[in-house]
């Protein structure tokens, strides 16, 4: 289902300003469902942050989460995502995603331990997801056994 970069970026403002303690629009936003299924999870997750969890709504984790969901859905909207030929995709992050994923690269080669240590690891690897999810063409990408097998050492 093709995504509504408007409405990506609107929800994003939006989060952005809950976050703040601004929470005028929720029903705008909150009691609105998407077609886009990402954005549709933003909503539940917010949804479900609200009530449902344990956090105390606009305590600094809350509205850090808020902030880092505004930046995900950014990201979706404005990250450079192009096929080269039939067998490359370019993504383009930008300088901090690439130092932090290179981090967590360089441990995984060197231990062979795949762990998120932190928040700043998984924002980083949730960040690299939407970037894969932006990215329209899935029909033209191998399927994930055939991707398997092309990569497997074997």
């Amino acid at each position: 289902m093709p995504r509504n970069t408007e409405a990506r970026v609107a929800f994003a403002d939006f989060l952005t300003r809950l976050a703040t303690g601004d929470d005028a629009d929720w029903e705008k936003y909150i009691v609105a469902h998407y077609e886009d299924d990402f954005l549709e999870e933003m909503r539940r997750c917010v949804m479900r942050m609200r009530h449902y969890s344990n956090a105390v709504w606009g305590d600094t984790d809350s509205n850090n989460m808020l902030r880092h969901w505004a930046n995900a859905l950014q990201l979706s909207t404005n990250t450079e995502i192009s096929v080269i030929d039939s067998s490359r995709v370019k993504l383009t992050v930008t300088a901090s995603e690439f130092v932090v994923l290179d981090s967590i690269l360089r441990r995984f080669s060197e231990t062979d331990d795949f762990t998120v240590n932190d928040a700043v690891e998984r924002q980083t690897l949730y960040n690299l997801q939407c970037l894969c999810e932006k990215y329209d063409a899935h029909s033209m990408l191998p399927e994930i056994q055939d991707a398997r097998q092309e990569l497997s050492p074997d």
